[in-house]
C-alpha cells in the first residue's frame, strides 16, 4: 500500500503536460457577408488563459488569412516527435467542391479556391511526427445566409468522410457536433 501511495504521489507531483497548441481560429472577416465569429473570440481568450499564451490585441485579422493559417499548420511537420500536439479549429465552415472547408478571414464566398479545405488541415496534422495529436473542431454551427447563398448546415454529417480521407493513426478528433 505504501508503494502504491508513493507512486501516486510522484505522479501527482509531476508537472502537467504542456502540449504544443496550434490555434486556428478565425473571428473576423474582411467581407461584410460574414458576421464576426463571437464564439472564436471567447474560445481564443479561454485557450490563451488556460495555456499561458500571451494575450492578443483586439484586432488580429492579418493572422487569420488563408496563407498564414497554412504556414502555421505546415510548421507542424517540424515539431518534435515526443511533443504532444493540440490543434484547435474554430471558424465558419462551408461545403465546397472539395468537401468541408473553413472560411479564412480573406475568404471570398463566391470563390471556394479562397477557402481552406479540412483535408489540407488534416494533411498538415498527418505530416506532424508527434505520436499524440488531438484535433478539436468547432466549426459546425450553421452560417445560413440565404441572401448570400451560403446554406451549408450539414457539416457534421460530412466530417467522418473527411477524416477517413486522410488517415492518421496518431490523431484523436473531438468534433463538438454530430449529424
Amino acid at each position: 500500500a505504501l508503494t502504491g501511495a508513493t507512486v501516486g504521489m510522484i505522479a501527482w507531483l509531476q508537472p502537467p503536460p504542456r502540449p504544443l497548441i496550434v490555434p486556428v481560429w478565425v473571428a473576423e472577416y474582411r467581407t461584410n457577408e460574414l458576421p464576426t465569429n463571437v464564439i472564436a473570440f471567447r474560445d481564443r481568450q479561454a485557450i490563451r488563459q488556460a495555456s499561458g499564451m500571451p494575450p492578443l490585441g483586439a484586432q488580429m485579422l492579418s493572422g487569420q488569412q488563408r496563407h498564414l493559417l497554412l504556414e502555421q499548420l505546415a510548421s507542424l511537420a517540424t515539431s518534435p516527435a515526443d511533443e504532444d500536439v493540440l490543434v484547435f479549429v474554430c471558424a465558419y465552415a462551408a461545403m465546397g467542391p472539395d468537401g468541408v472547408a473553413i472560411l479564412p478571414a480573406d475568404a471570398d464566398l463566391d470563390d471556394p479556391q479562397t477557402w481552406l479545405p479540412i483535408r489540407k488541415i488534416l494533411a498538415c496534422l498527418a505530416a506532424c511526427p508527434s505520436q499524440n495529436k488531438l484535433l478539436v473542431f468547432d466549426i459546425c454551427w450553421p452560417v445560413t445566409e440565404a441572401y448570400e447563398g451560403l446554406l451549408s448546415t450539414n457539416l457534421a454529417a460530412a466530417l467522418p468522410a473527411e477524416l477517413a480521407a486522410v488517415p492518421d493513426p496518431n490523431r484523436l478528433v473531438l468534433p463538438p457536433c454530430s449529424p
